[in-house]
């Protein structure tokens, strides 16, 4: 698959050059050497071209090659929409030995596979995180946050975004949540200093927010409202069109389970405000 896309490349290339050829001659070619020194740069569409078929980690450390590669992948960034996050095992996706399959990009030094294209961005941290891996998360959802719309997330991602808020220290949060899982006590007790991004919500342009969850997992959206991050420090409440929960396997969760986590819910609720959203609030089960 990625030989094929490389492939499309190359001609895509050669396309556009043999297009310049047919309007610059060789003397206007030899002239503009002597002129400026250089060849001509490439294109901004095909550096683009590049962009799709290259590692989002290669083409995120091509910022520093100079002012215009970091005009460039800025603007890439720009037209991020669709930002999708997920908790998983990895190897599902992407079996160790390999570092891409054309689609997904194994991080180099962490637990992550991430995929861009022109408008969406889809992050998967591995089931098992470790403290490096949350890190190399937290700092993709700051990549793509000023300018996606709709956004899914995992549950524990989603906690994890609002210690990121509360704390702005994702190692102190991770120790801390090693800590609970030694102890099997599910309760935040961290000292925390809630706070805005550069003066707006962190997900300032989100219409749709889906939030991924199991009755299991619940409990990660109890301790939500614990970290003391108010709605507005999360998303913009007039433009937010729709927040909805999606919870998995809960069609055949039993009785008895639905009952020892409504509590759960009714906290995530409390703090959402769900009843003053009305139908901008939804729970979908699948």
């Amino acid at each position: 698959m990625l030989g094929l896309k490389f492939r499309k490349l190359v001609s895509f290339i050669k396309g556009e050059k043999q297009k310049r050829n047919k309007t610059l001659s060789l003397r206007e070619k030899s002239k503009h050497k002597a002129e400026n020194g250089v060849e001509a740069e490439l294109p901004e569409n095909v550096w683009q071209k590049i962009f799709d078929h290259s590692s989002p980690y290669d083409v995120a450390r091509w910022r520093g090659v100079n002012k215009k590669f970091d005009g460039m992948v800025k603007k890439r960034y720009e037209t991020i929409l669709y930002l999708d996050v997920w908790r998983m095992n990895l190897n599902e996706l992407l079996p160790a030995p390999y570092d891409n399959d054309g689609d997904f990009f194994r991080h180099p030094t962490a637990n992550l596979l991430m995929h861009v294209e022109a408008h969406s961005a889809i992050i998967v941290i591995h089931h098992e995180w470790s403290l490096k891996d949350v890190v190399k998360l937290w700092q993709g959802l700051q990549a793509f946050r000023t300018t996606a719309q709709t956004i899914m997330l995992d549950a524990s991602v989603f906690e994890l975004t609002m210690a990121g808020l509360a704390l702005r220290d994702i190692s102190r949060w991770f120790t801390f949540m090693c800590s609970l899982t030694r102890s099997k006590e599910d309760r935040v007790v961290l000292k925390t200093k809630p706070g805005r991004f550069a003066d707006e919500p962190f997900f300032p342009k989100v219409k749709e927010l889906t939030i991924r969850t199991t009755y299991a997992e619940l409990k990660q959206l109890r301790r939500v409202p614990e970290y003391g991050v108010p709605t507005s420090h999360l998303f913009d409440e007039s433009a937010l069109q729709l927040l909805r929960l999606n919870i998995a396997n809960g069609k055949q969760t039993t009785s008895h389970q639905n009952t020892r986590c409504t509590p759960f819910l009714i906290y995530f609720k409390r703090w959402l405000n769900t009843s003053g959203m009305g139908e901008k609030y939804c729970q979908q089960y699948s």
